[in-house]
């Protein structure tokens, strides 16, 4: 009897083993594509090209008019997969507006704005990252060598950072603020007729780099102190040691 269970027992299991599941439902997905548009400009090169996933590619030229037509603005610039990629420069009329850089359609780097054709400001952009909702930063102020936490929301996009120096219609340097993650640093305004191009220059050469910053990263149960490299937006580099070593990472 004990054998019999036994036989039955190693059957049902056998049955049981050799039984197969069911087939997994598959959904199939359908991607629905366009076709491809362009115009031509004056030259015969190709512009607003949108491709077949609805993205636009390439050189863009954006021409808006005036309820009345009597004003009209162009922006020229380039795109990757729908966004904003590189230099894109506004135009009112025949003049310049602004000169902006862009990465991953966030402003980043260096940016340009006029005034009637004059340059007034030069300045720098930083993006944040885009994950998350918030880029969280760690950054020693190099005006007061303090630590300050910053906790960004990603919605901004984009932080001015570094040096921005504003201009009189002479040319001559108005103002200089510093900023460190959006945070007014340090500020100097020179009189137009008073102050001497050498003592602007000395005053520039004497302000702290926020390229070099220190950043304070948080590394086990320690908190390490790493240089901040910051000349180009969405590239900077860390050194921060690993088992008695340096390994270079992209944090950005």
């Amino acid at each position: 009897m004990a054998l019999l269970l036994l036989l039955v027992q190693n059957n049902s299991h056998g049955q049981q083993k050799n039984k197969k599941s069911p087939p997994k439902k598959v959904i199939p997905v359908t991607i629905q594509t366009v076709a491809p548009t362009f115009e031509l400009d004056i030259e015969g090169d190709t512009i607003n090209y949108t491709d077949q996933y609805s993205l636009k590619q390439g050189r863009w030229v954006i021409e808006k008019k005036s309820r009345y037509e009597d004003y009209s603005s162009k922006e020229v610039g380039n795109y990757i997969n729908g966004k904003k990629f590189g230099e894109w420069k506004l135009y009112e009329g025949s003049r310049v507006v602004k000169i902006e850089n862009y990465k991953d359609d966030k402003l980043s780097g260096n940016c340009r704005y006029y005034e009637d054709g004059i340059l007034a400001c030069t300045g720098f952009y930083y993006a944040l990252v885009g994950t998350g909702n918030f880029d969280t930063v760690y950054v020693v102020n190099p005006v007061t060598e303090e630590l300050k936490k910053y906790v960004i929301p990603t919605e901004k996009r984009s932080v001015r950072e570094g040096k921005w120096t504003y201009y009189y219609n002479s040319g001559k340097i108005m103002r200089i603020d510093l900023y460190l993650m959006d945070d007014l640093i340090s500020s100097k305004t020179f009189d137009e007729f008073t102050v001497d191009s050498t003592f602007i220059k000395n005053y520039i050469n004497g302000l702290p780099s926020t390229d070099g910053a220190k950043i304070i990263v948080p590394f086990g149960k320690k908190n390490i102190t790493i240089p901040r490299f910051g000349k180009v937006p969405g590239e900077k580099s860390f050194v921060m040691p690993q088992f008695g070593q340096q390994e270079k990472i992209k944090r950005r």
